[in-house]
């Protein structure tokens, strides 16, 4: 979870990019907010480590070019499932993944949902008629019973509450996740990205620092995992810590 503009889609087609170069993971990247050409480019600029303006602008010489095709050959062919349905609900993405996993040869590693505000509630159902944070429940444990029935990870974005801007930079906390404390109890884990966002000033570098938060893990210690951000990649790495003697 974290504010609009901080890089939570980023960090989740990081984490779905690696999972299928890596470790050969199916993935699915249920997108409500960008087309599947924007979650591309992304991918692409990620993969490629391209600027991101360059190649959705198209800006770059025959030699790059030929670099953005061999890397586009090898995007295709990973096992990455892209949907860009902007209006879906809890039982649509189920039926997909069940019609996903009843064709031969096919399986689904981790799924990825961008983002839970965004999702919308059955027509006619109760939860449709109540207000935000109840539909915002409902959807949030139908999710859960999705990951737990499936036996896969269900990595869920999530929109904070306009208070944690107010705060001058503070961490957020779970208390801020918007629209419903049904997310905080459903989740394993609930993990933040925190970036200073303060106005830069002329000359001065971009702060590249970031943290991710881990608030909650049901099943170990929580923690702060210190982030570098290529904004013009789209790109998290894990900062390099010196874990050798001190002198």
């Amino acid at each position: 979870a974290a504010r609009p503009g901080i890089g939570k889609t980023a960090l989740a087609l990081n984490w779905l990019l690696r999972a299928a170069r890596f470790e050969n993971a199916h993935g699915a990247f249920f997108s409500l907010e960008m087309s599947n050409e924007e979650v591309f480019n992304r991918l692409l600029s990620a993969h490629a480590r391209v600027n991101m303006k360059q190649v959705q602008a198209g800006q770059f010489d025959s030699q790059m070019e030929a670099h953005l095709w061999r890397s586009r050959d090898e995007l295709i062919n990973l096992p990455i499932f892209i949907n860009d349905q902007a209006s879906i609900t809890v039982p649509q993405i189920t039926a997909m993944v069940d019609r996903h996993l009843s064709q031969s040869n096919q399986k689904l590693d981790i799924l990825f949902i961008d983002y839970l505000q965004l999702m919308q509630s059955p027509t006619g159902s109760r939860a449709a008629q109540q207000n935000e944070a109840t539909r915002v429940g409902e959807i949030s444990r139908g999710l859960k019973l999705l990951a737990k029935e499936h036996g896969i990870p269900v990595v869920v974005l999530s929109q904070l509450n306009r208070q944690v801007e107010q705060g001058q930079g503070r961490k957020p906390l779970l208390s801020d996740l918007r629209d419903s404390g049904a997310i905080e109890q459903d989740a394993d884990m609930v993990m933040f990205i925190h970036r200073k966002m303060r106005p830069m000033q002329d000359g001065e570098e971009i702060d590249r620092n970031a943290e991710l938060l881990v608030s909650k893990h049901r099943n170990g210690p929580t923690a702060s995992i210190p982030l570098i951000f290529e904004g013009e990649y789209a790109t998290y790495h894990e900062m390099e810590r010196d874990t050798g003697p001190s002198f």
